[in-house]
């Protein structure tokens, strides 16, 4: 999603990250990239992953992150043109003064995991690159990874590849074969992500 927004062309799209706030004073951080996304309007904040960075304030993360938020969200420096836009698995570890007061993030979005479908094409794209053993069937591999995040699509092909590239498994102009048995191990790897992973959602 973030990447779609930020393709755009039609605002300034400021992608925040834990990584951001190593080294730096966080307050001052918070409120520079705030000042810069109004004189940059229209602009949107993207916090991606904003419980790496801000939990309640029972956790051991810096508060002082949260607090400032807080100032920006509620205007207290007349800021406009600006959304705020955050990403989280785990809304739950988040201060309630964060995710459920009016006036800070008023809509919430929950993206369920993709349909039969959407894996079809997830597969196909992502296997664009890739040469098949003709007994793989997509439609088979999809339902059997039913239950997948997008990002564990992503992975079940990557760690197929990854088994290709290990067996030495190149066609003659030196593409990747992908092999039954790289499938079948990948989404058994795989399958223990998803296991731990949460649905993704958006404030």
């Amino acid at each position: 999603i973030g990447k779609i927004l930020a393709s755009t062309g039609l605002f300034t799209f400021m992608w925040i990250t834990s990584r951001d706030f190593g080294g730096f004073n966080s307050v001052e951080r918070v409120k520079e990239m705030y000042n810069l996304g109004n004189k940059l309007a229209p602009t949107i904040i993207f916090w991606e992953d904003i419980d790496l960075i801000i939990s309640d304030r029972t956790s051991n993360k810096d508060t002082t992150i949260l607090g400032e938020l807080l100032n920006q969200l509620d205007g207290l420096n007349t800021i406009s043109g600006i959304i705020t836009i955050a990403t989280t698995n785990v809304s739950e570890v988040l201060d309630k003064a964060l995710s459920h007061r009016p006036n800070r993030f008023d809509v919430r979005i929950h993206i369920d995991n993709p349909d039969h479908s959407t894996r079809m094409k997830m597969l196909s794209k992502f296997m664009e690159d890739m040469v098949l053993s003709e007994d793989i069937k997509l439609d088979i591999v999809a339902e059997k990874s039913n239950g997948f995040s997008g990002a564990c699509m992503k992975e079940l092909v990557l760690e197929a590849k990854k088994i290709a590239i290990l067996d030495s498994s190149f066609n003659a102009s030196g593409k990747i074969i992908i092999k039954k048995g790289c499938i079948e191990q990948s989404i058994e790897k795989t399958k223990k992500i998803a296991e731990t992973a949460k649905p993704v959602g958006f404030l």
